[in-house]
């Protein structure tokens, strides 16, 4: 993991971004947005992440973003504002670099600097690797949906799972 720097997002990260995420977007099931997201499109999400108070990460290797995290809103009532969802991709081609854990590791110390108390994720089924992934970093399963999506001419699950950080002191 040496070559790879964990660094916040910046604005000029936004075409990296589209270009990891619009694989998944046009070649599986992981995500259920049908169509590509364009840049300014992108700018936006990250716009609405930051005014929300969460953070985006990327991996960098040699200053090219080959992974993304951010955390958002899971619910708009105010009740749940320690409550966050997580999001992470890893560029396709990239897996099994440990490219995901080291984004998880940063958003773990955010987590527990900011007060979080839960974190979740969903999580299009069958994905053993986004599900490895969380099981590493304590989520648990809490739910799991079957055929909620339709993508490609078939349903499909959805699962979440869920982290409750231990040390959160907002209870």
């Amino acid at each position: 993991m040496d070559r790879y720097v964990i660094d916040d997002v910046r604005r000029s990260d936004a075409e990296d971004i589209c270009r990891i995420y619009n694989h998944y977007v046009e070649n599986s099931v992981v995500t259920f947005e049908l169509k590509p997201v364009d840049v300014r499109t992108m700018e936006e999400r990250l716009d609405a992440i930051a005014a929300e108070g969460h953070p985006c990460f990327v991996c960098r290797d040699e200053g090219r973003a080959v992974g993304f995290l951010w955390l958002h809103r899971w619910n708009w009532r105010e009740a749940y504002e320690a409550t966050a969802e997580v999001t992470v991709y890893v560029a396709h081609g990239m897996d099994g670099r440990g490219i995901g854990s080291a984004l998880m590791e940063r958003l773990m110390v955010h987590a527990r600097e900011s007060g979080l108390h839960v974190l979740v994720s969903c999580i299009t089924l069958p994905n053993e690797a986004s599900v490895a992934l969380h099981r590493k970093f304590g989520f648990v399963k809490v739910s799991h949906f079957n055929e909620v999506g339709r993508k490609f001419g078939g349903w499909h699950d959805v699962c979440h799972m869920q982290l409750v950080m231990e040390d959160s002191d907002m209870l």
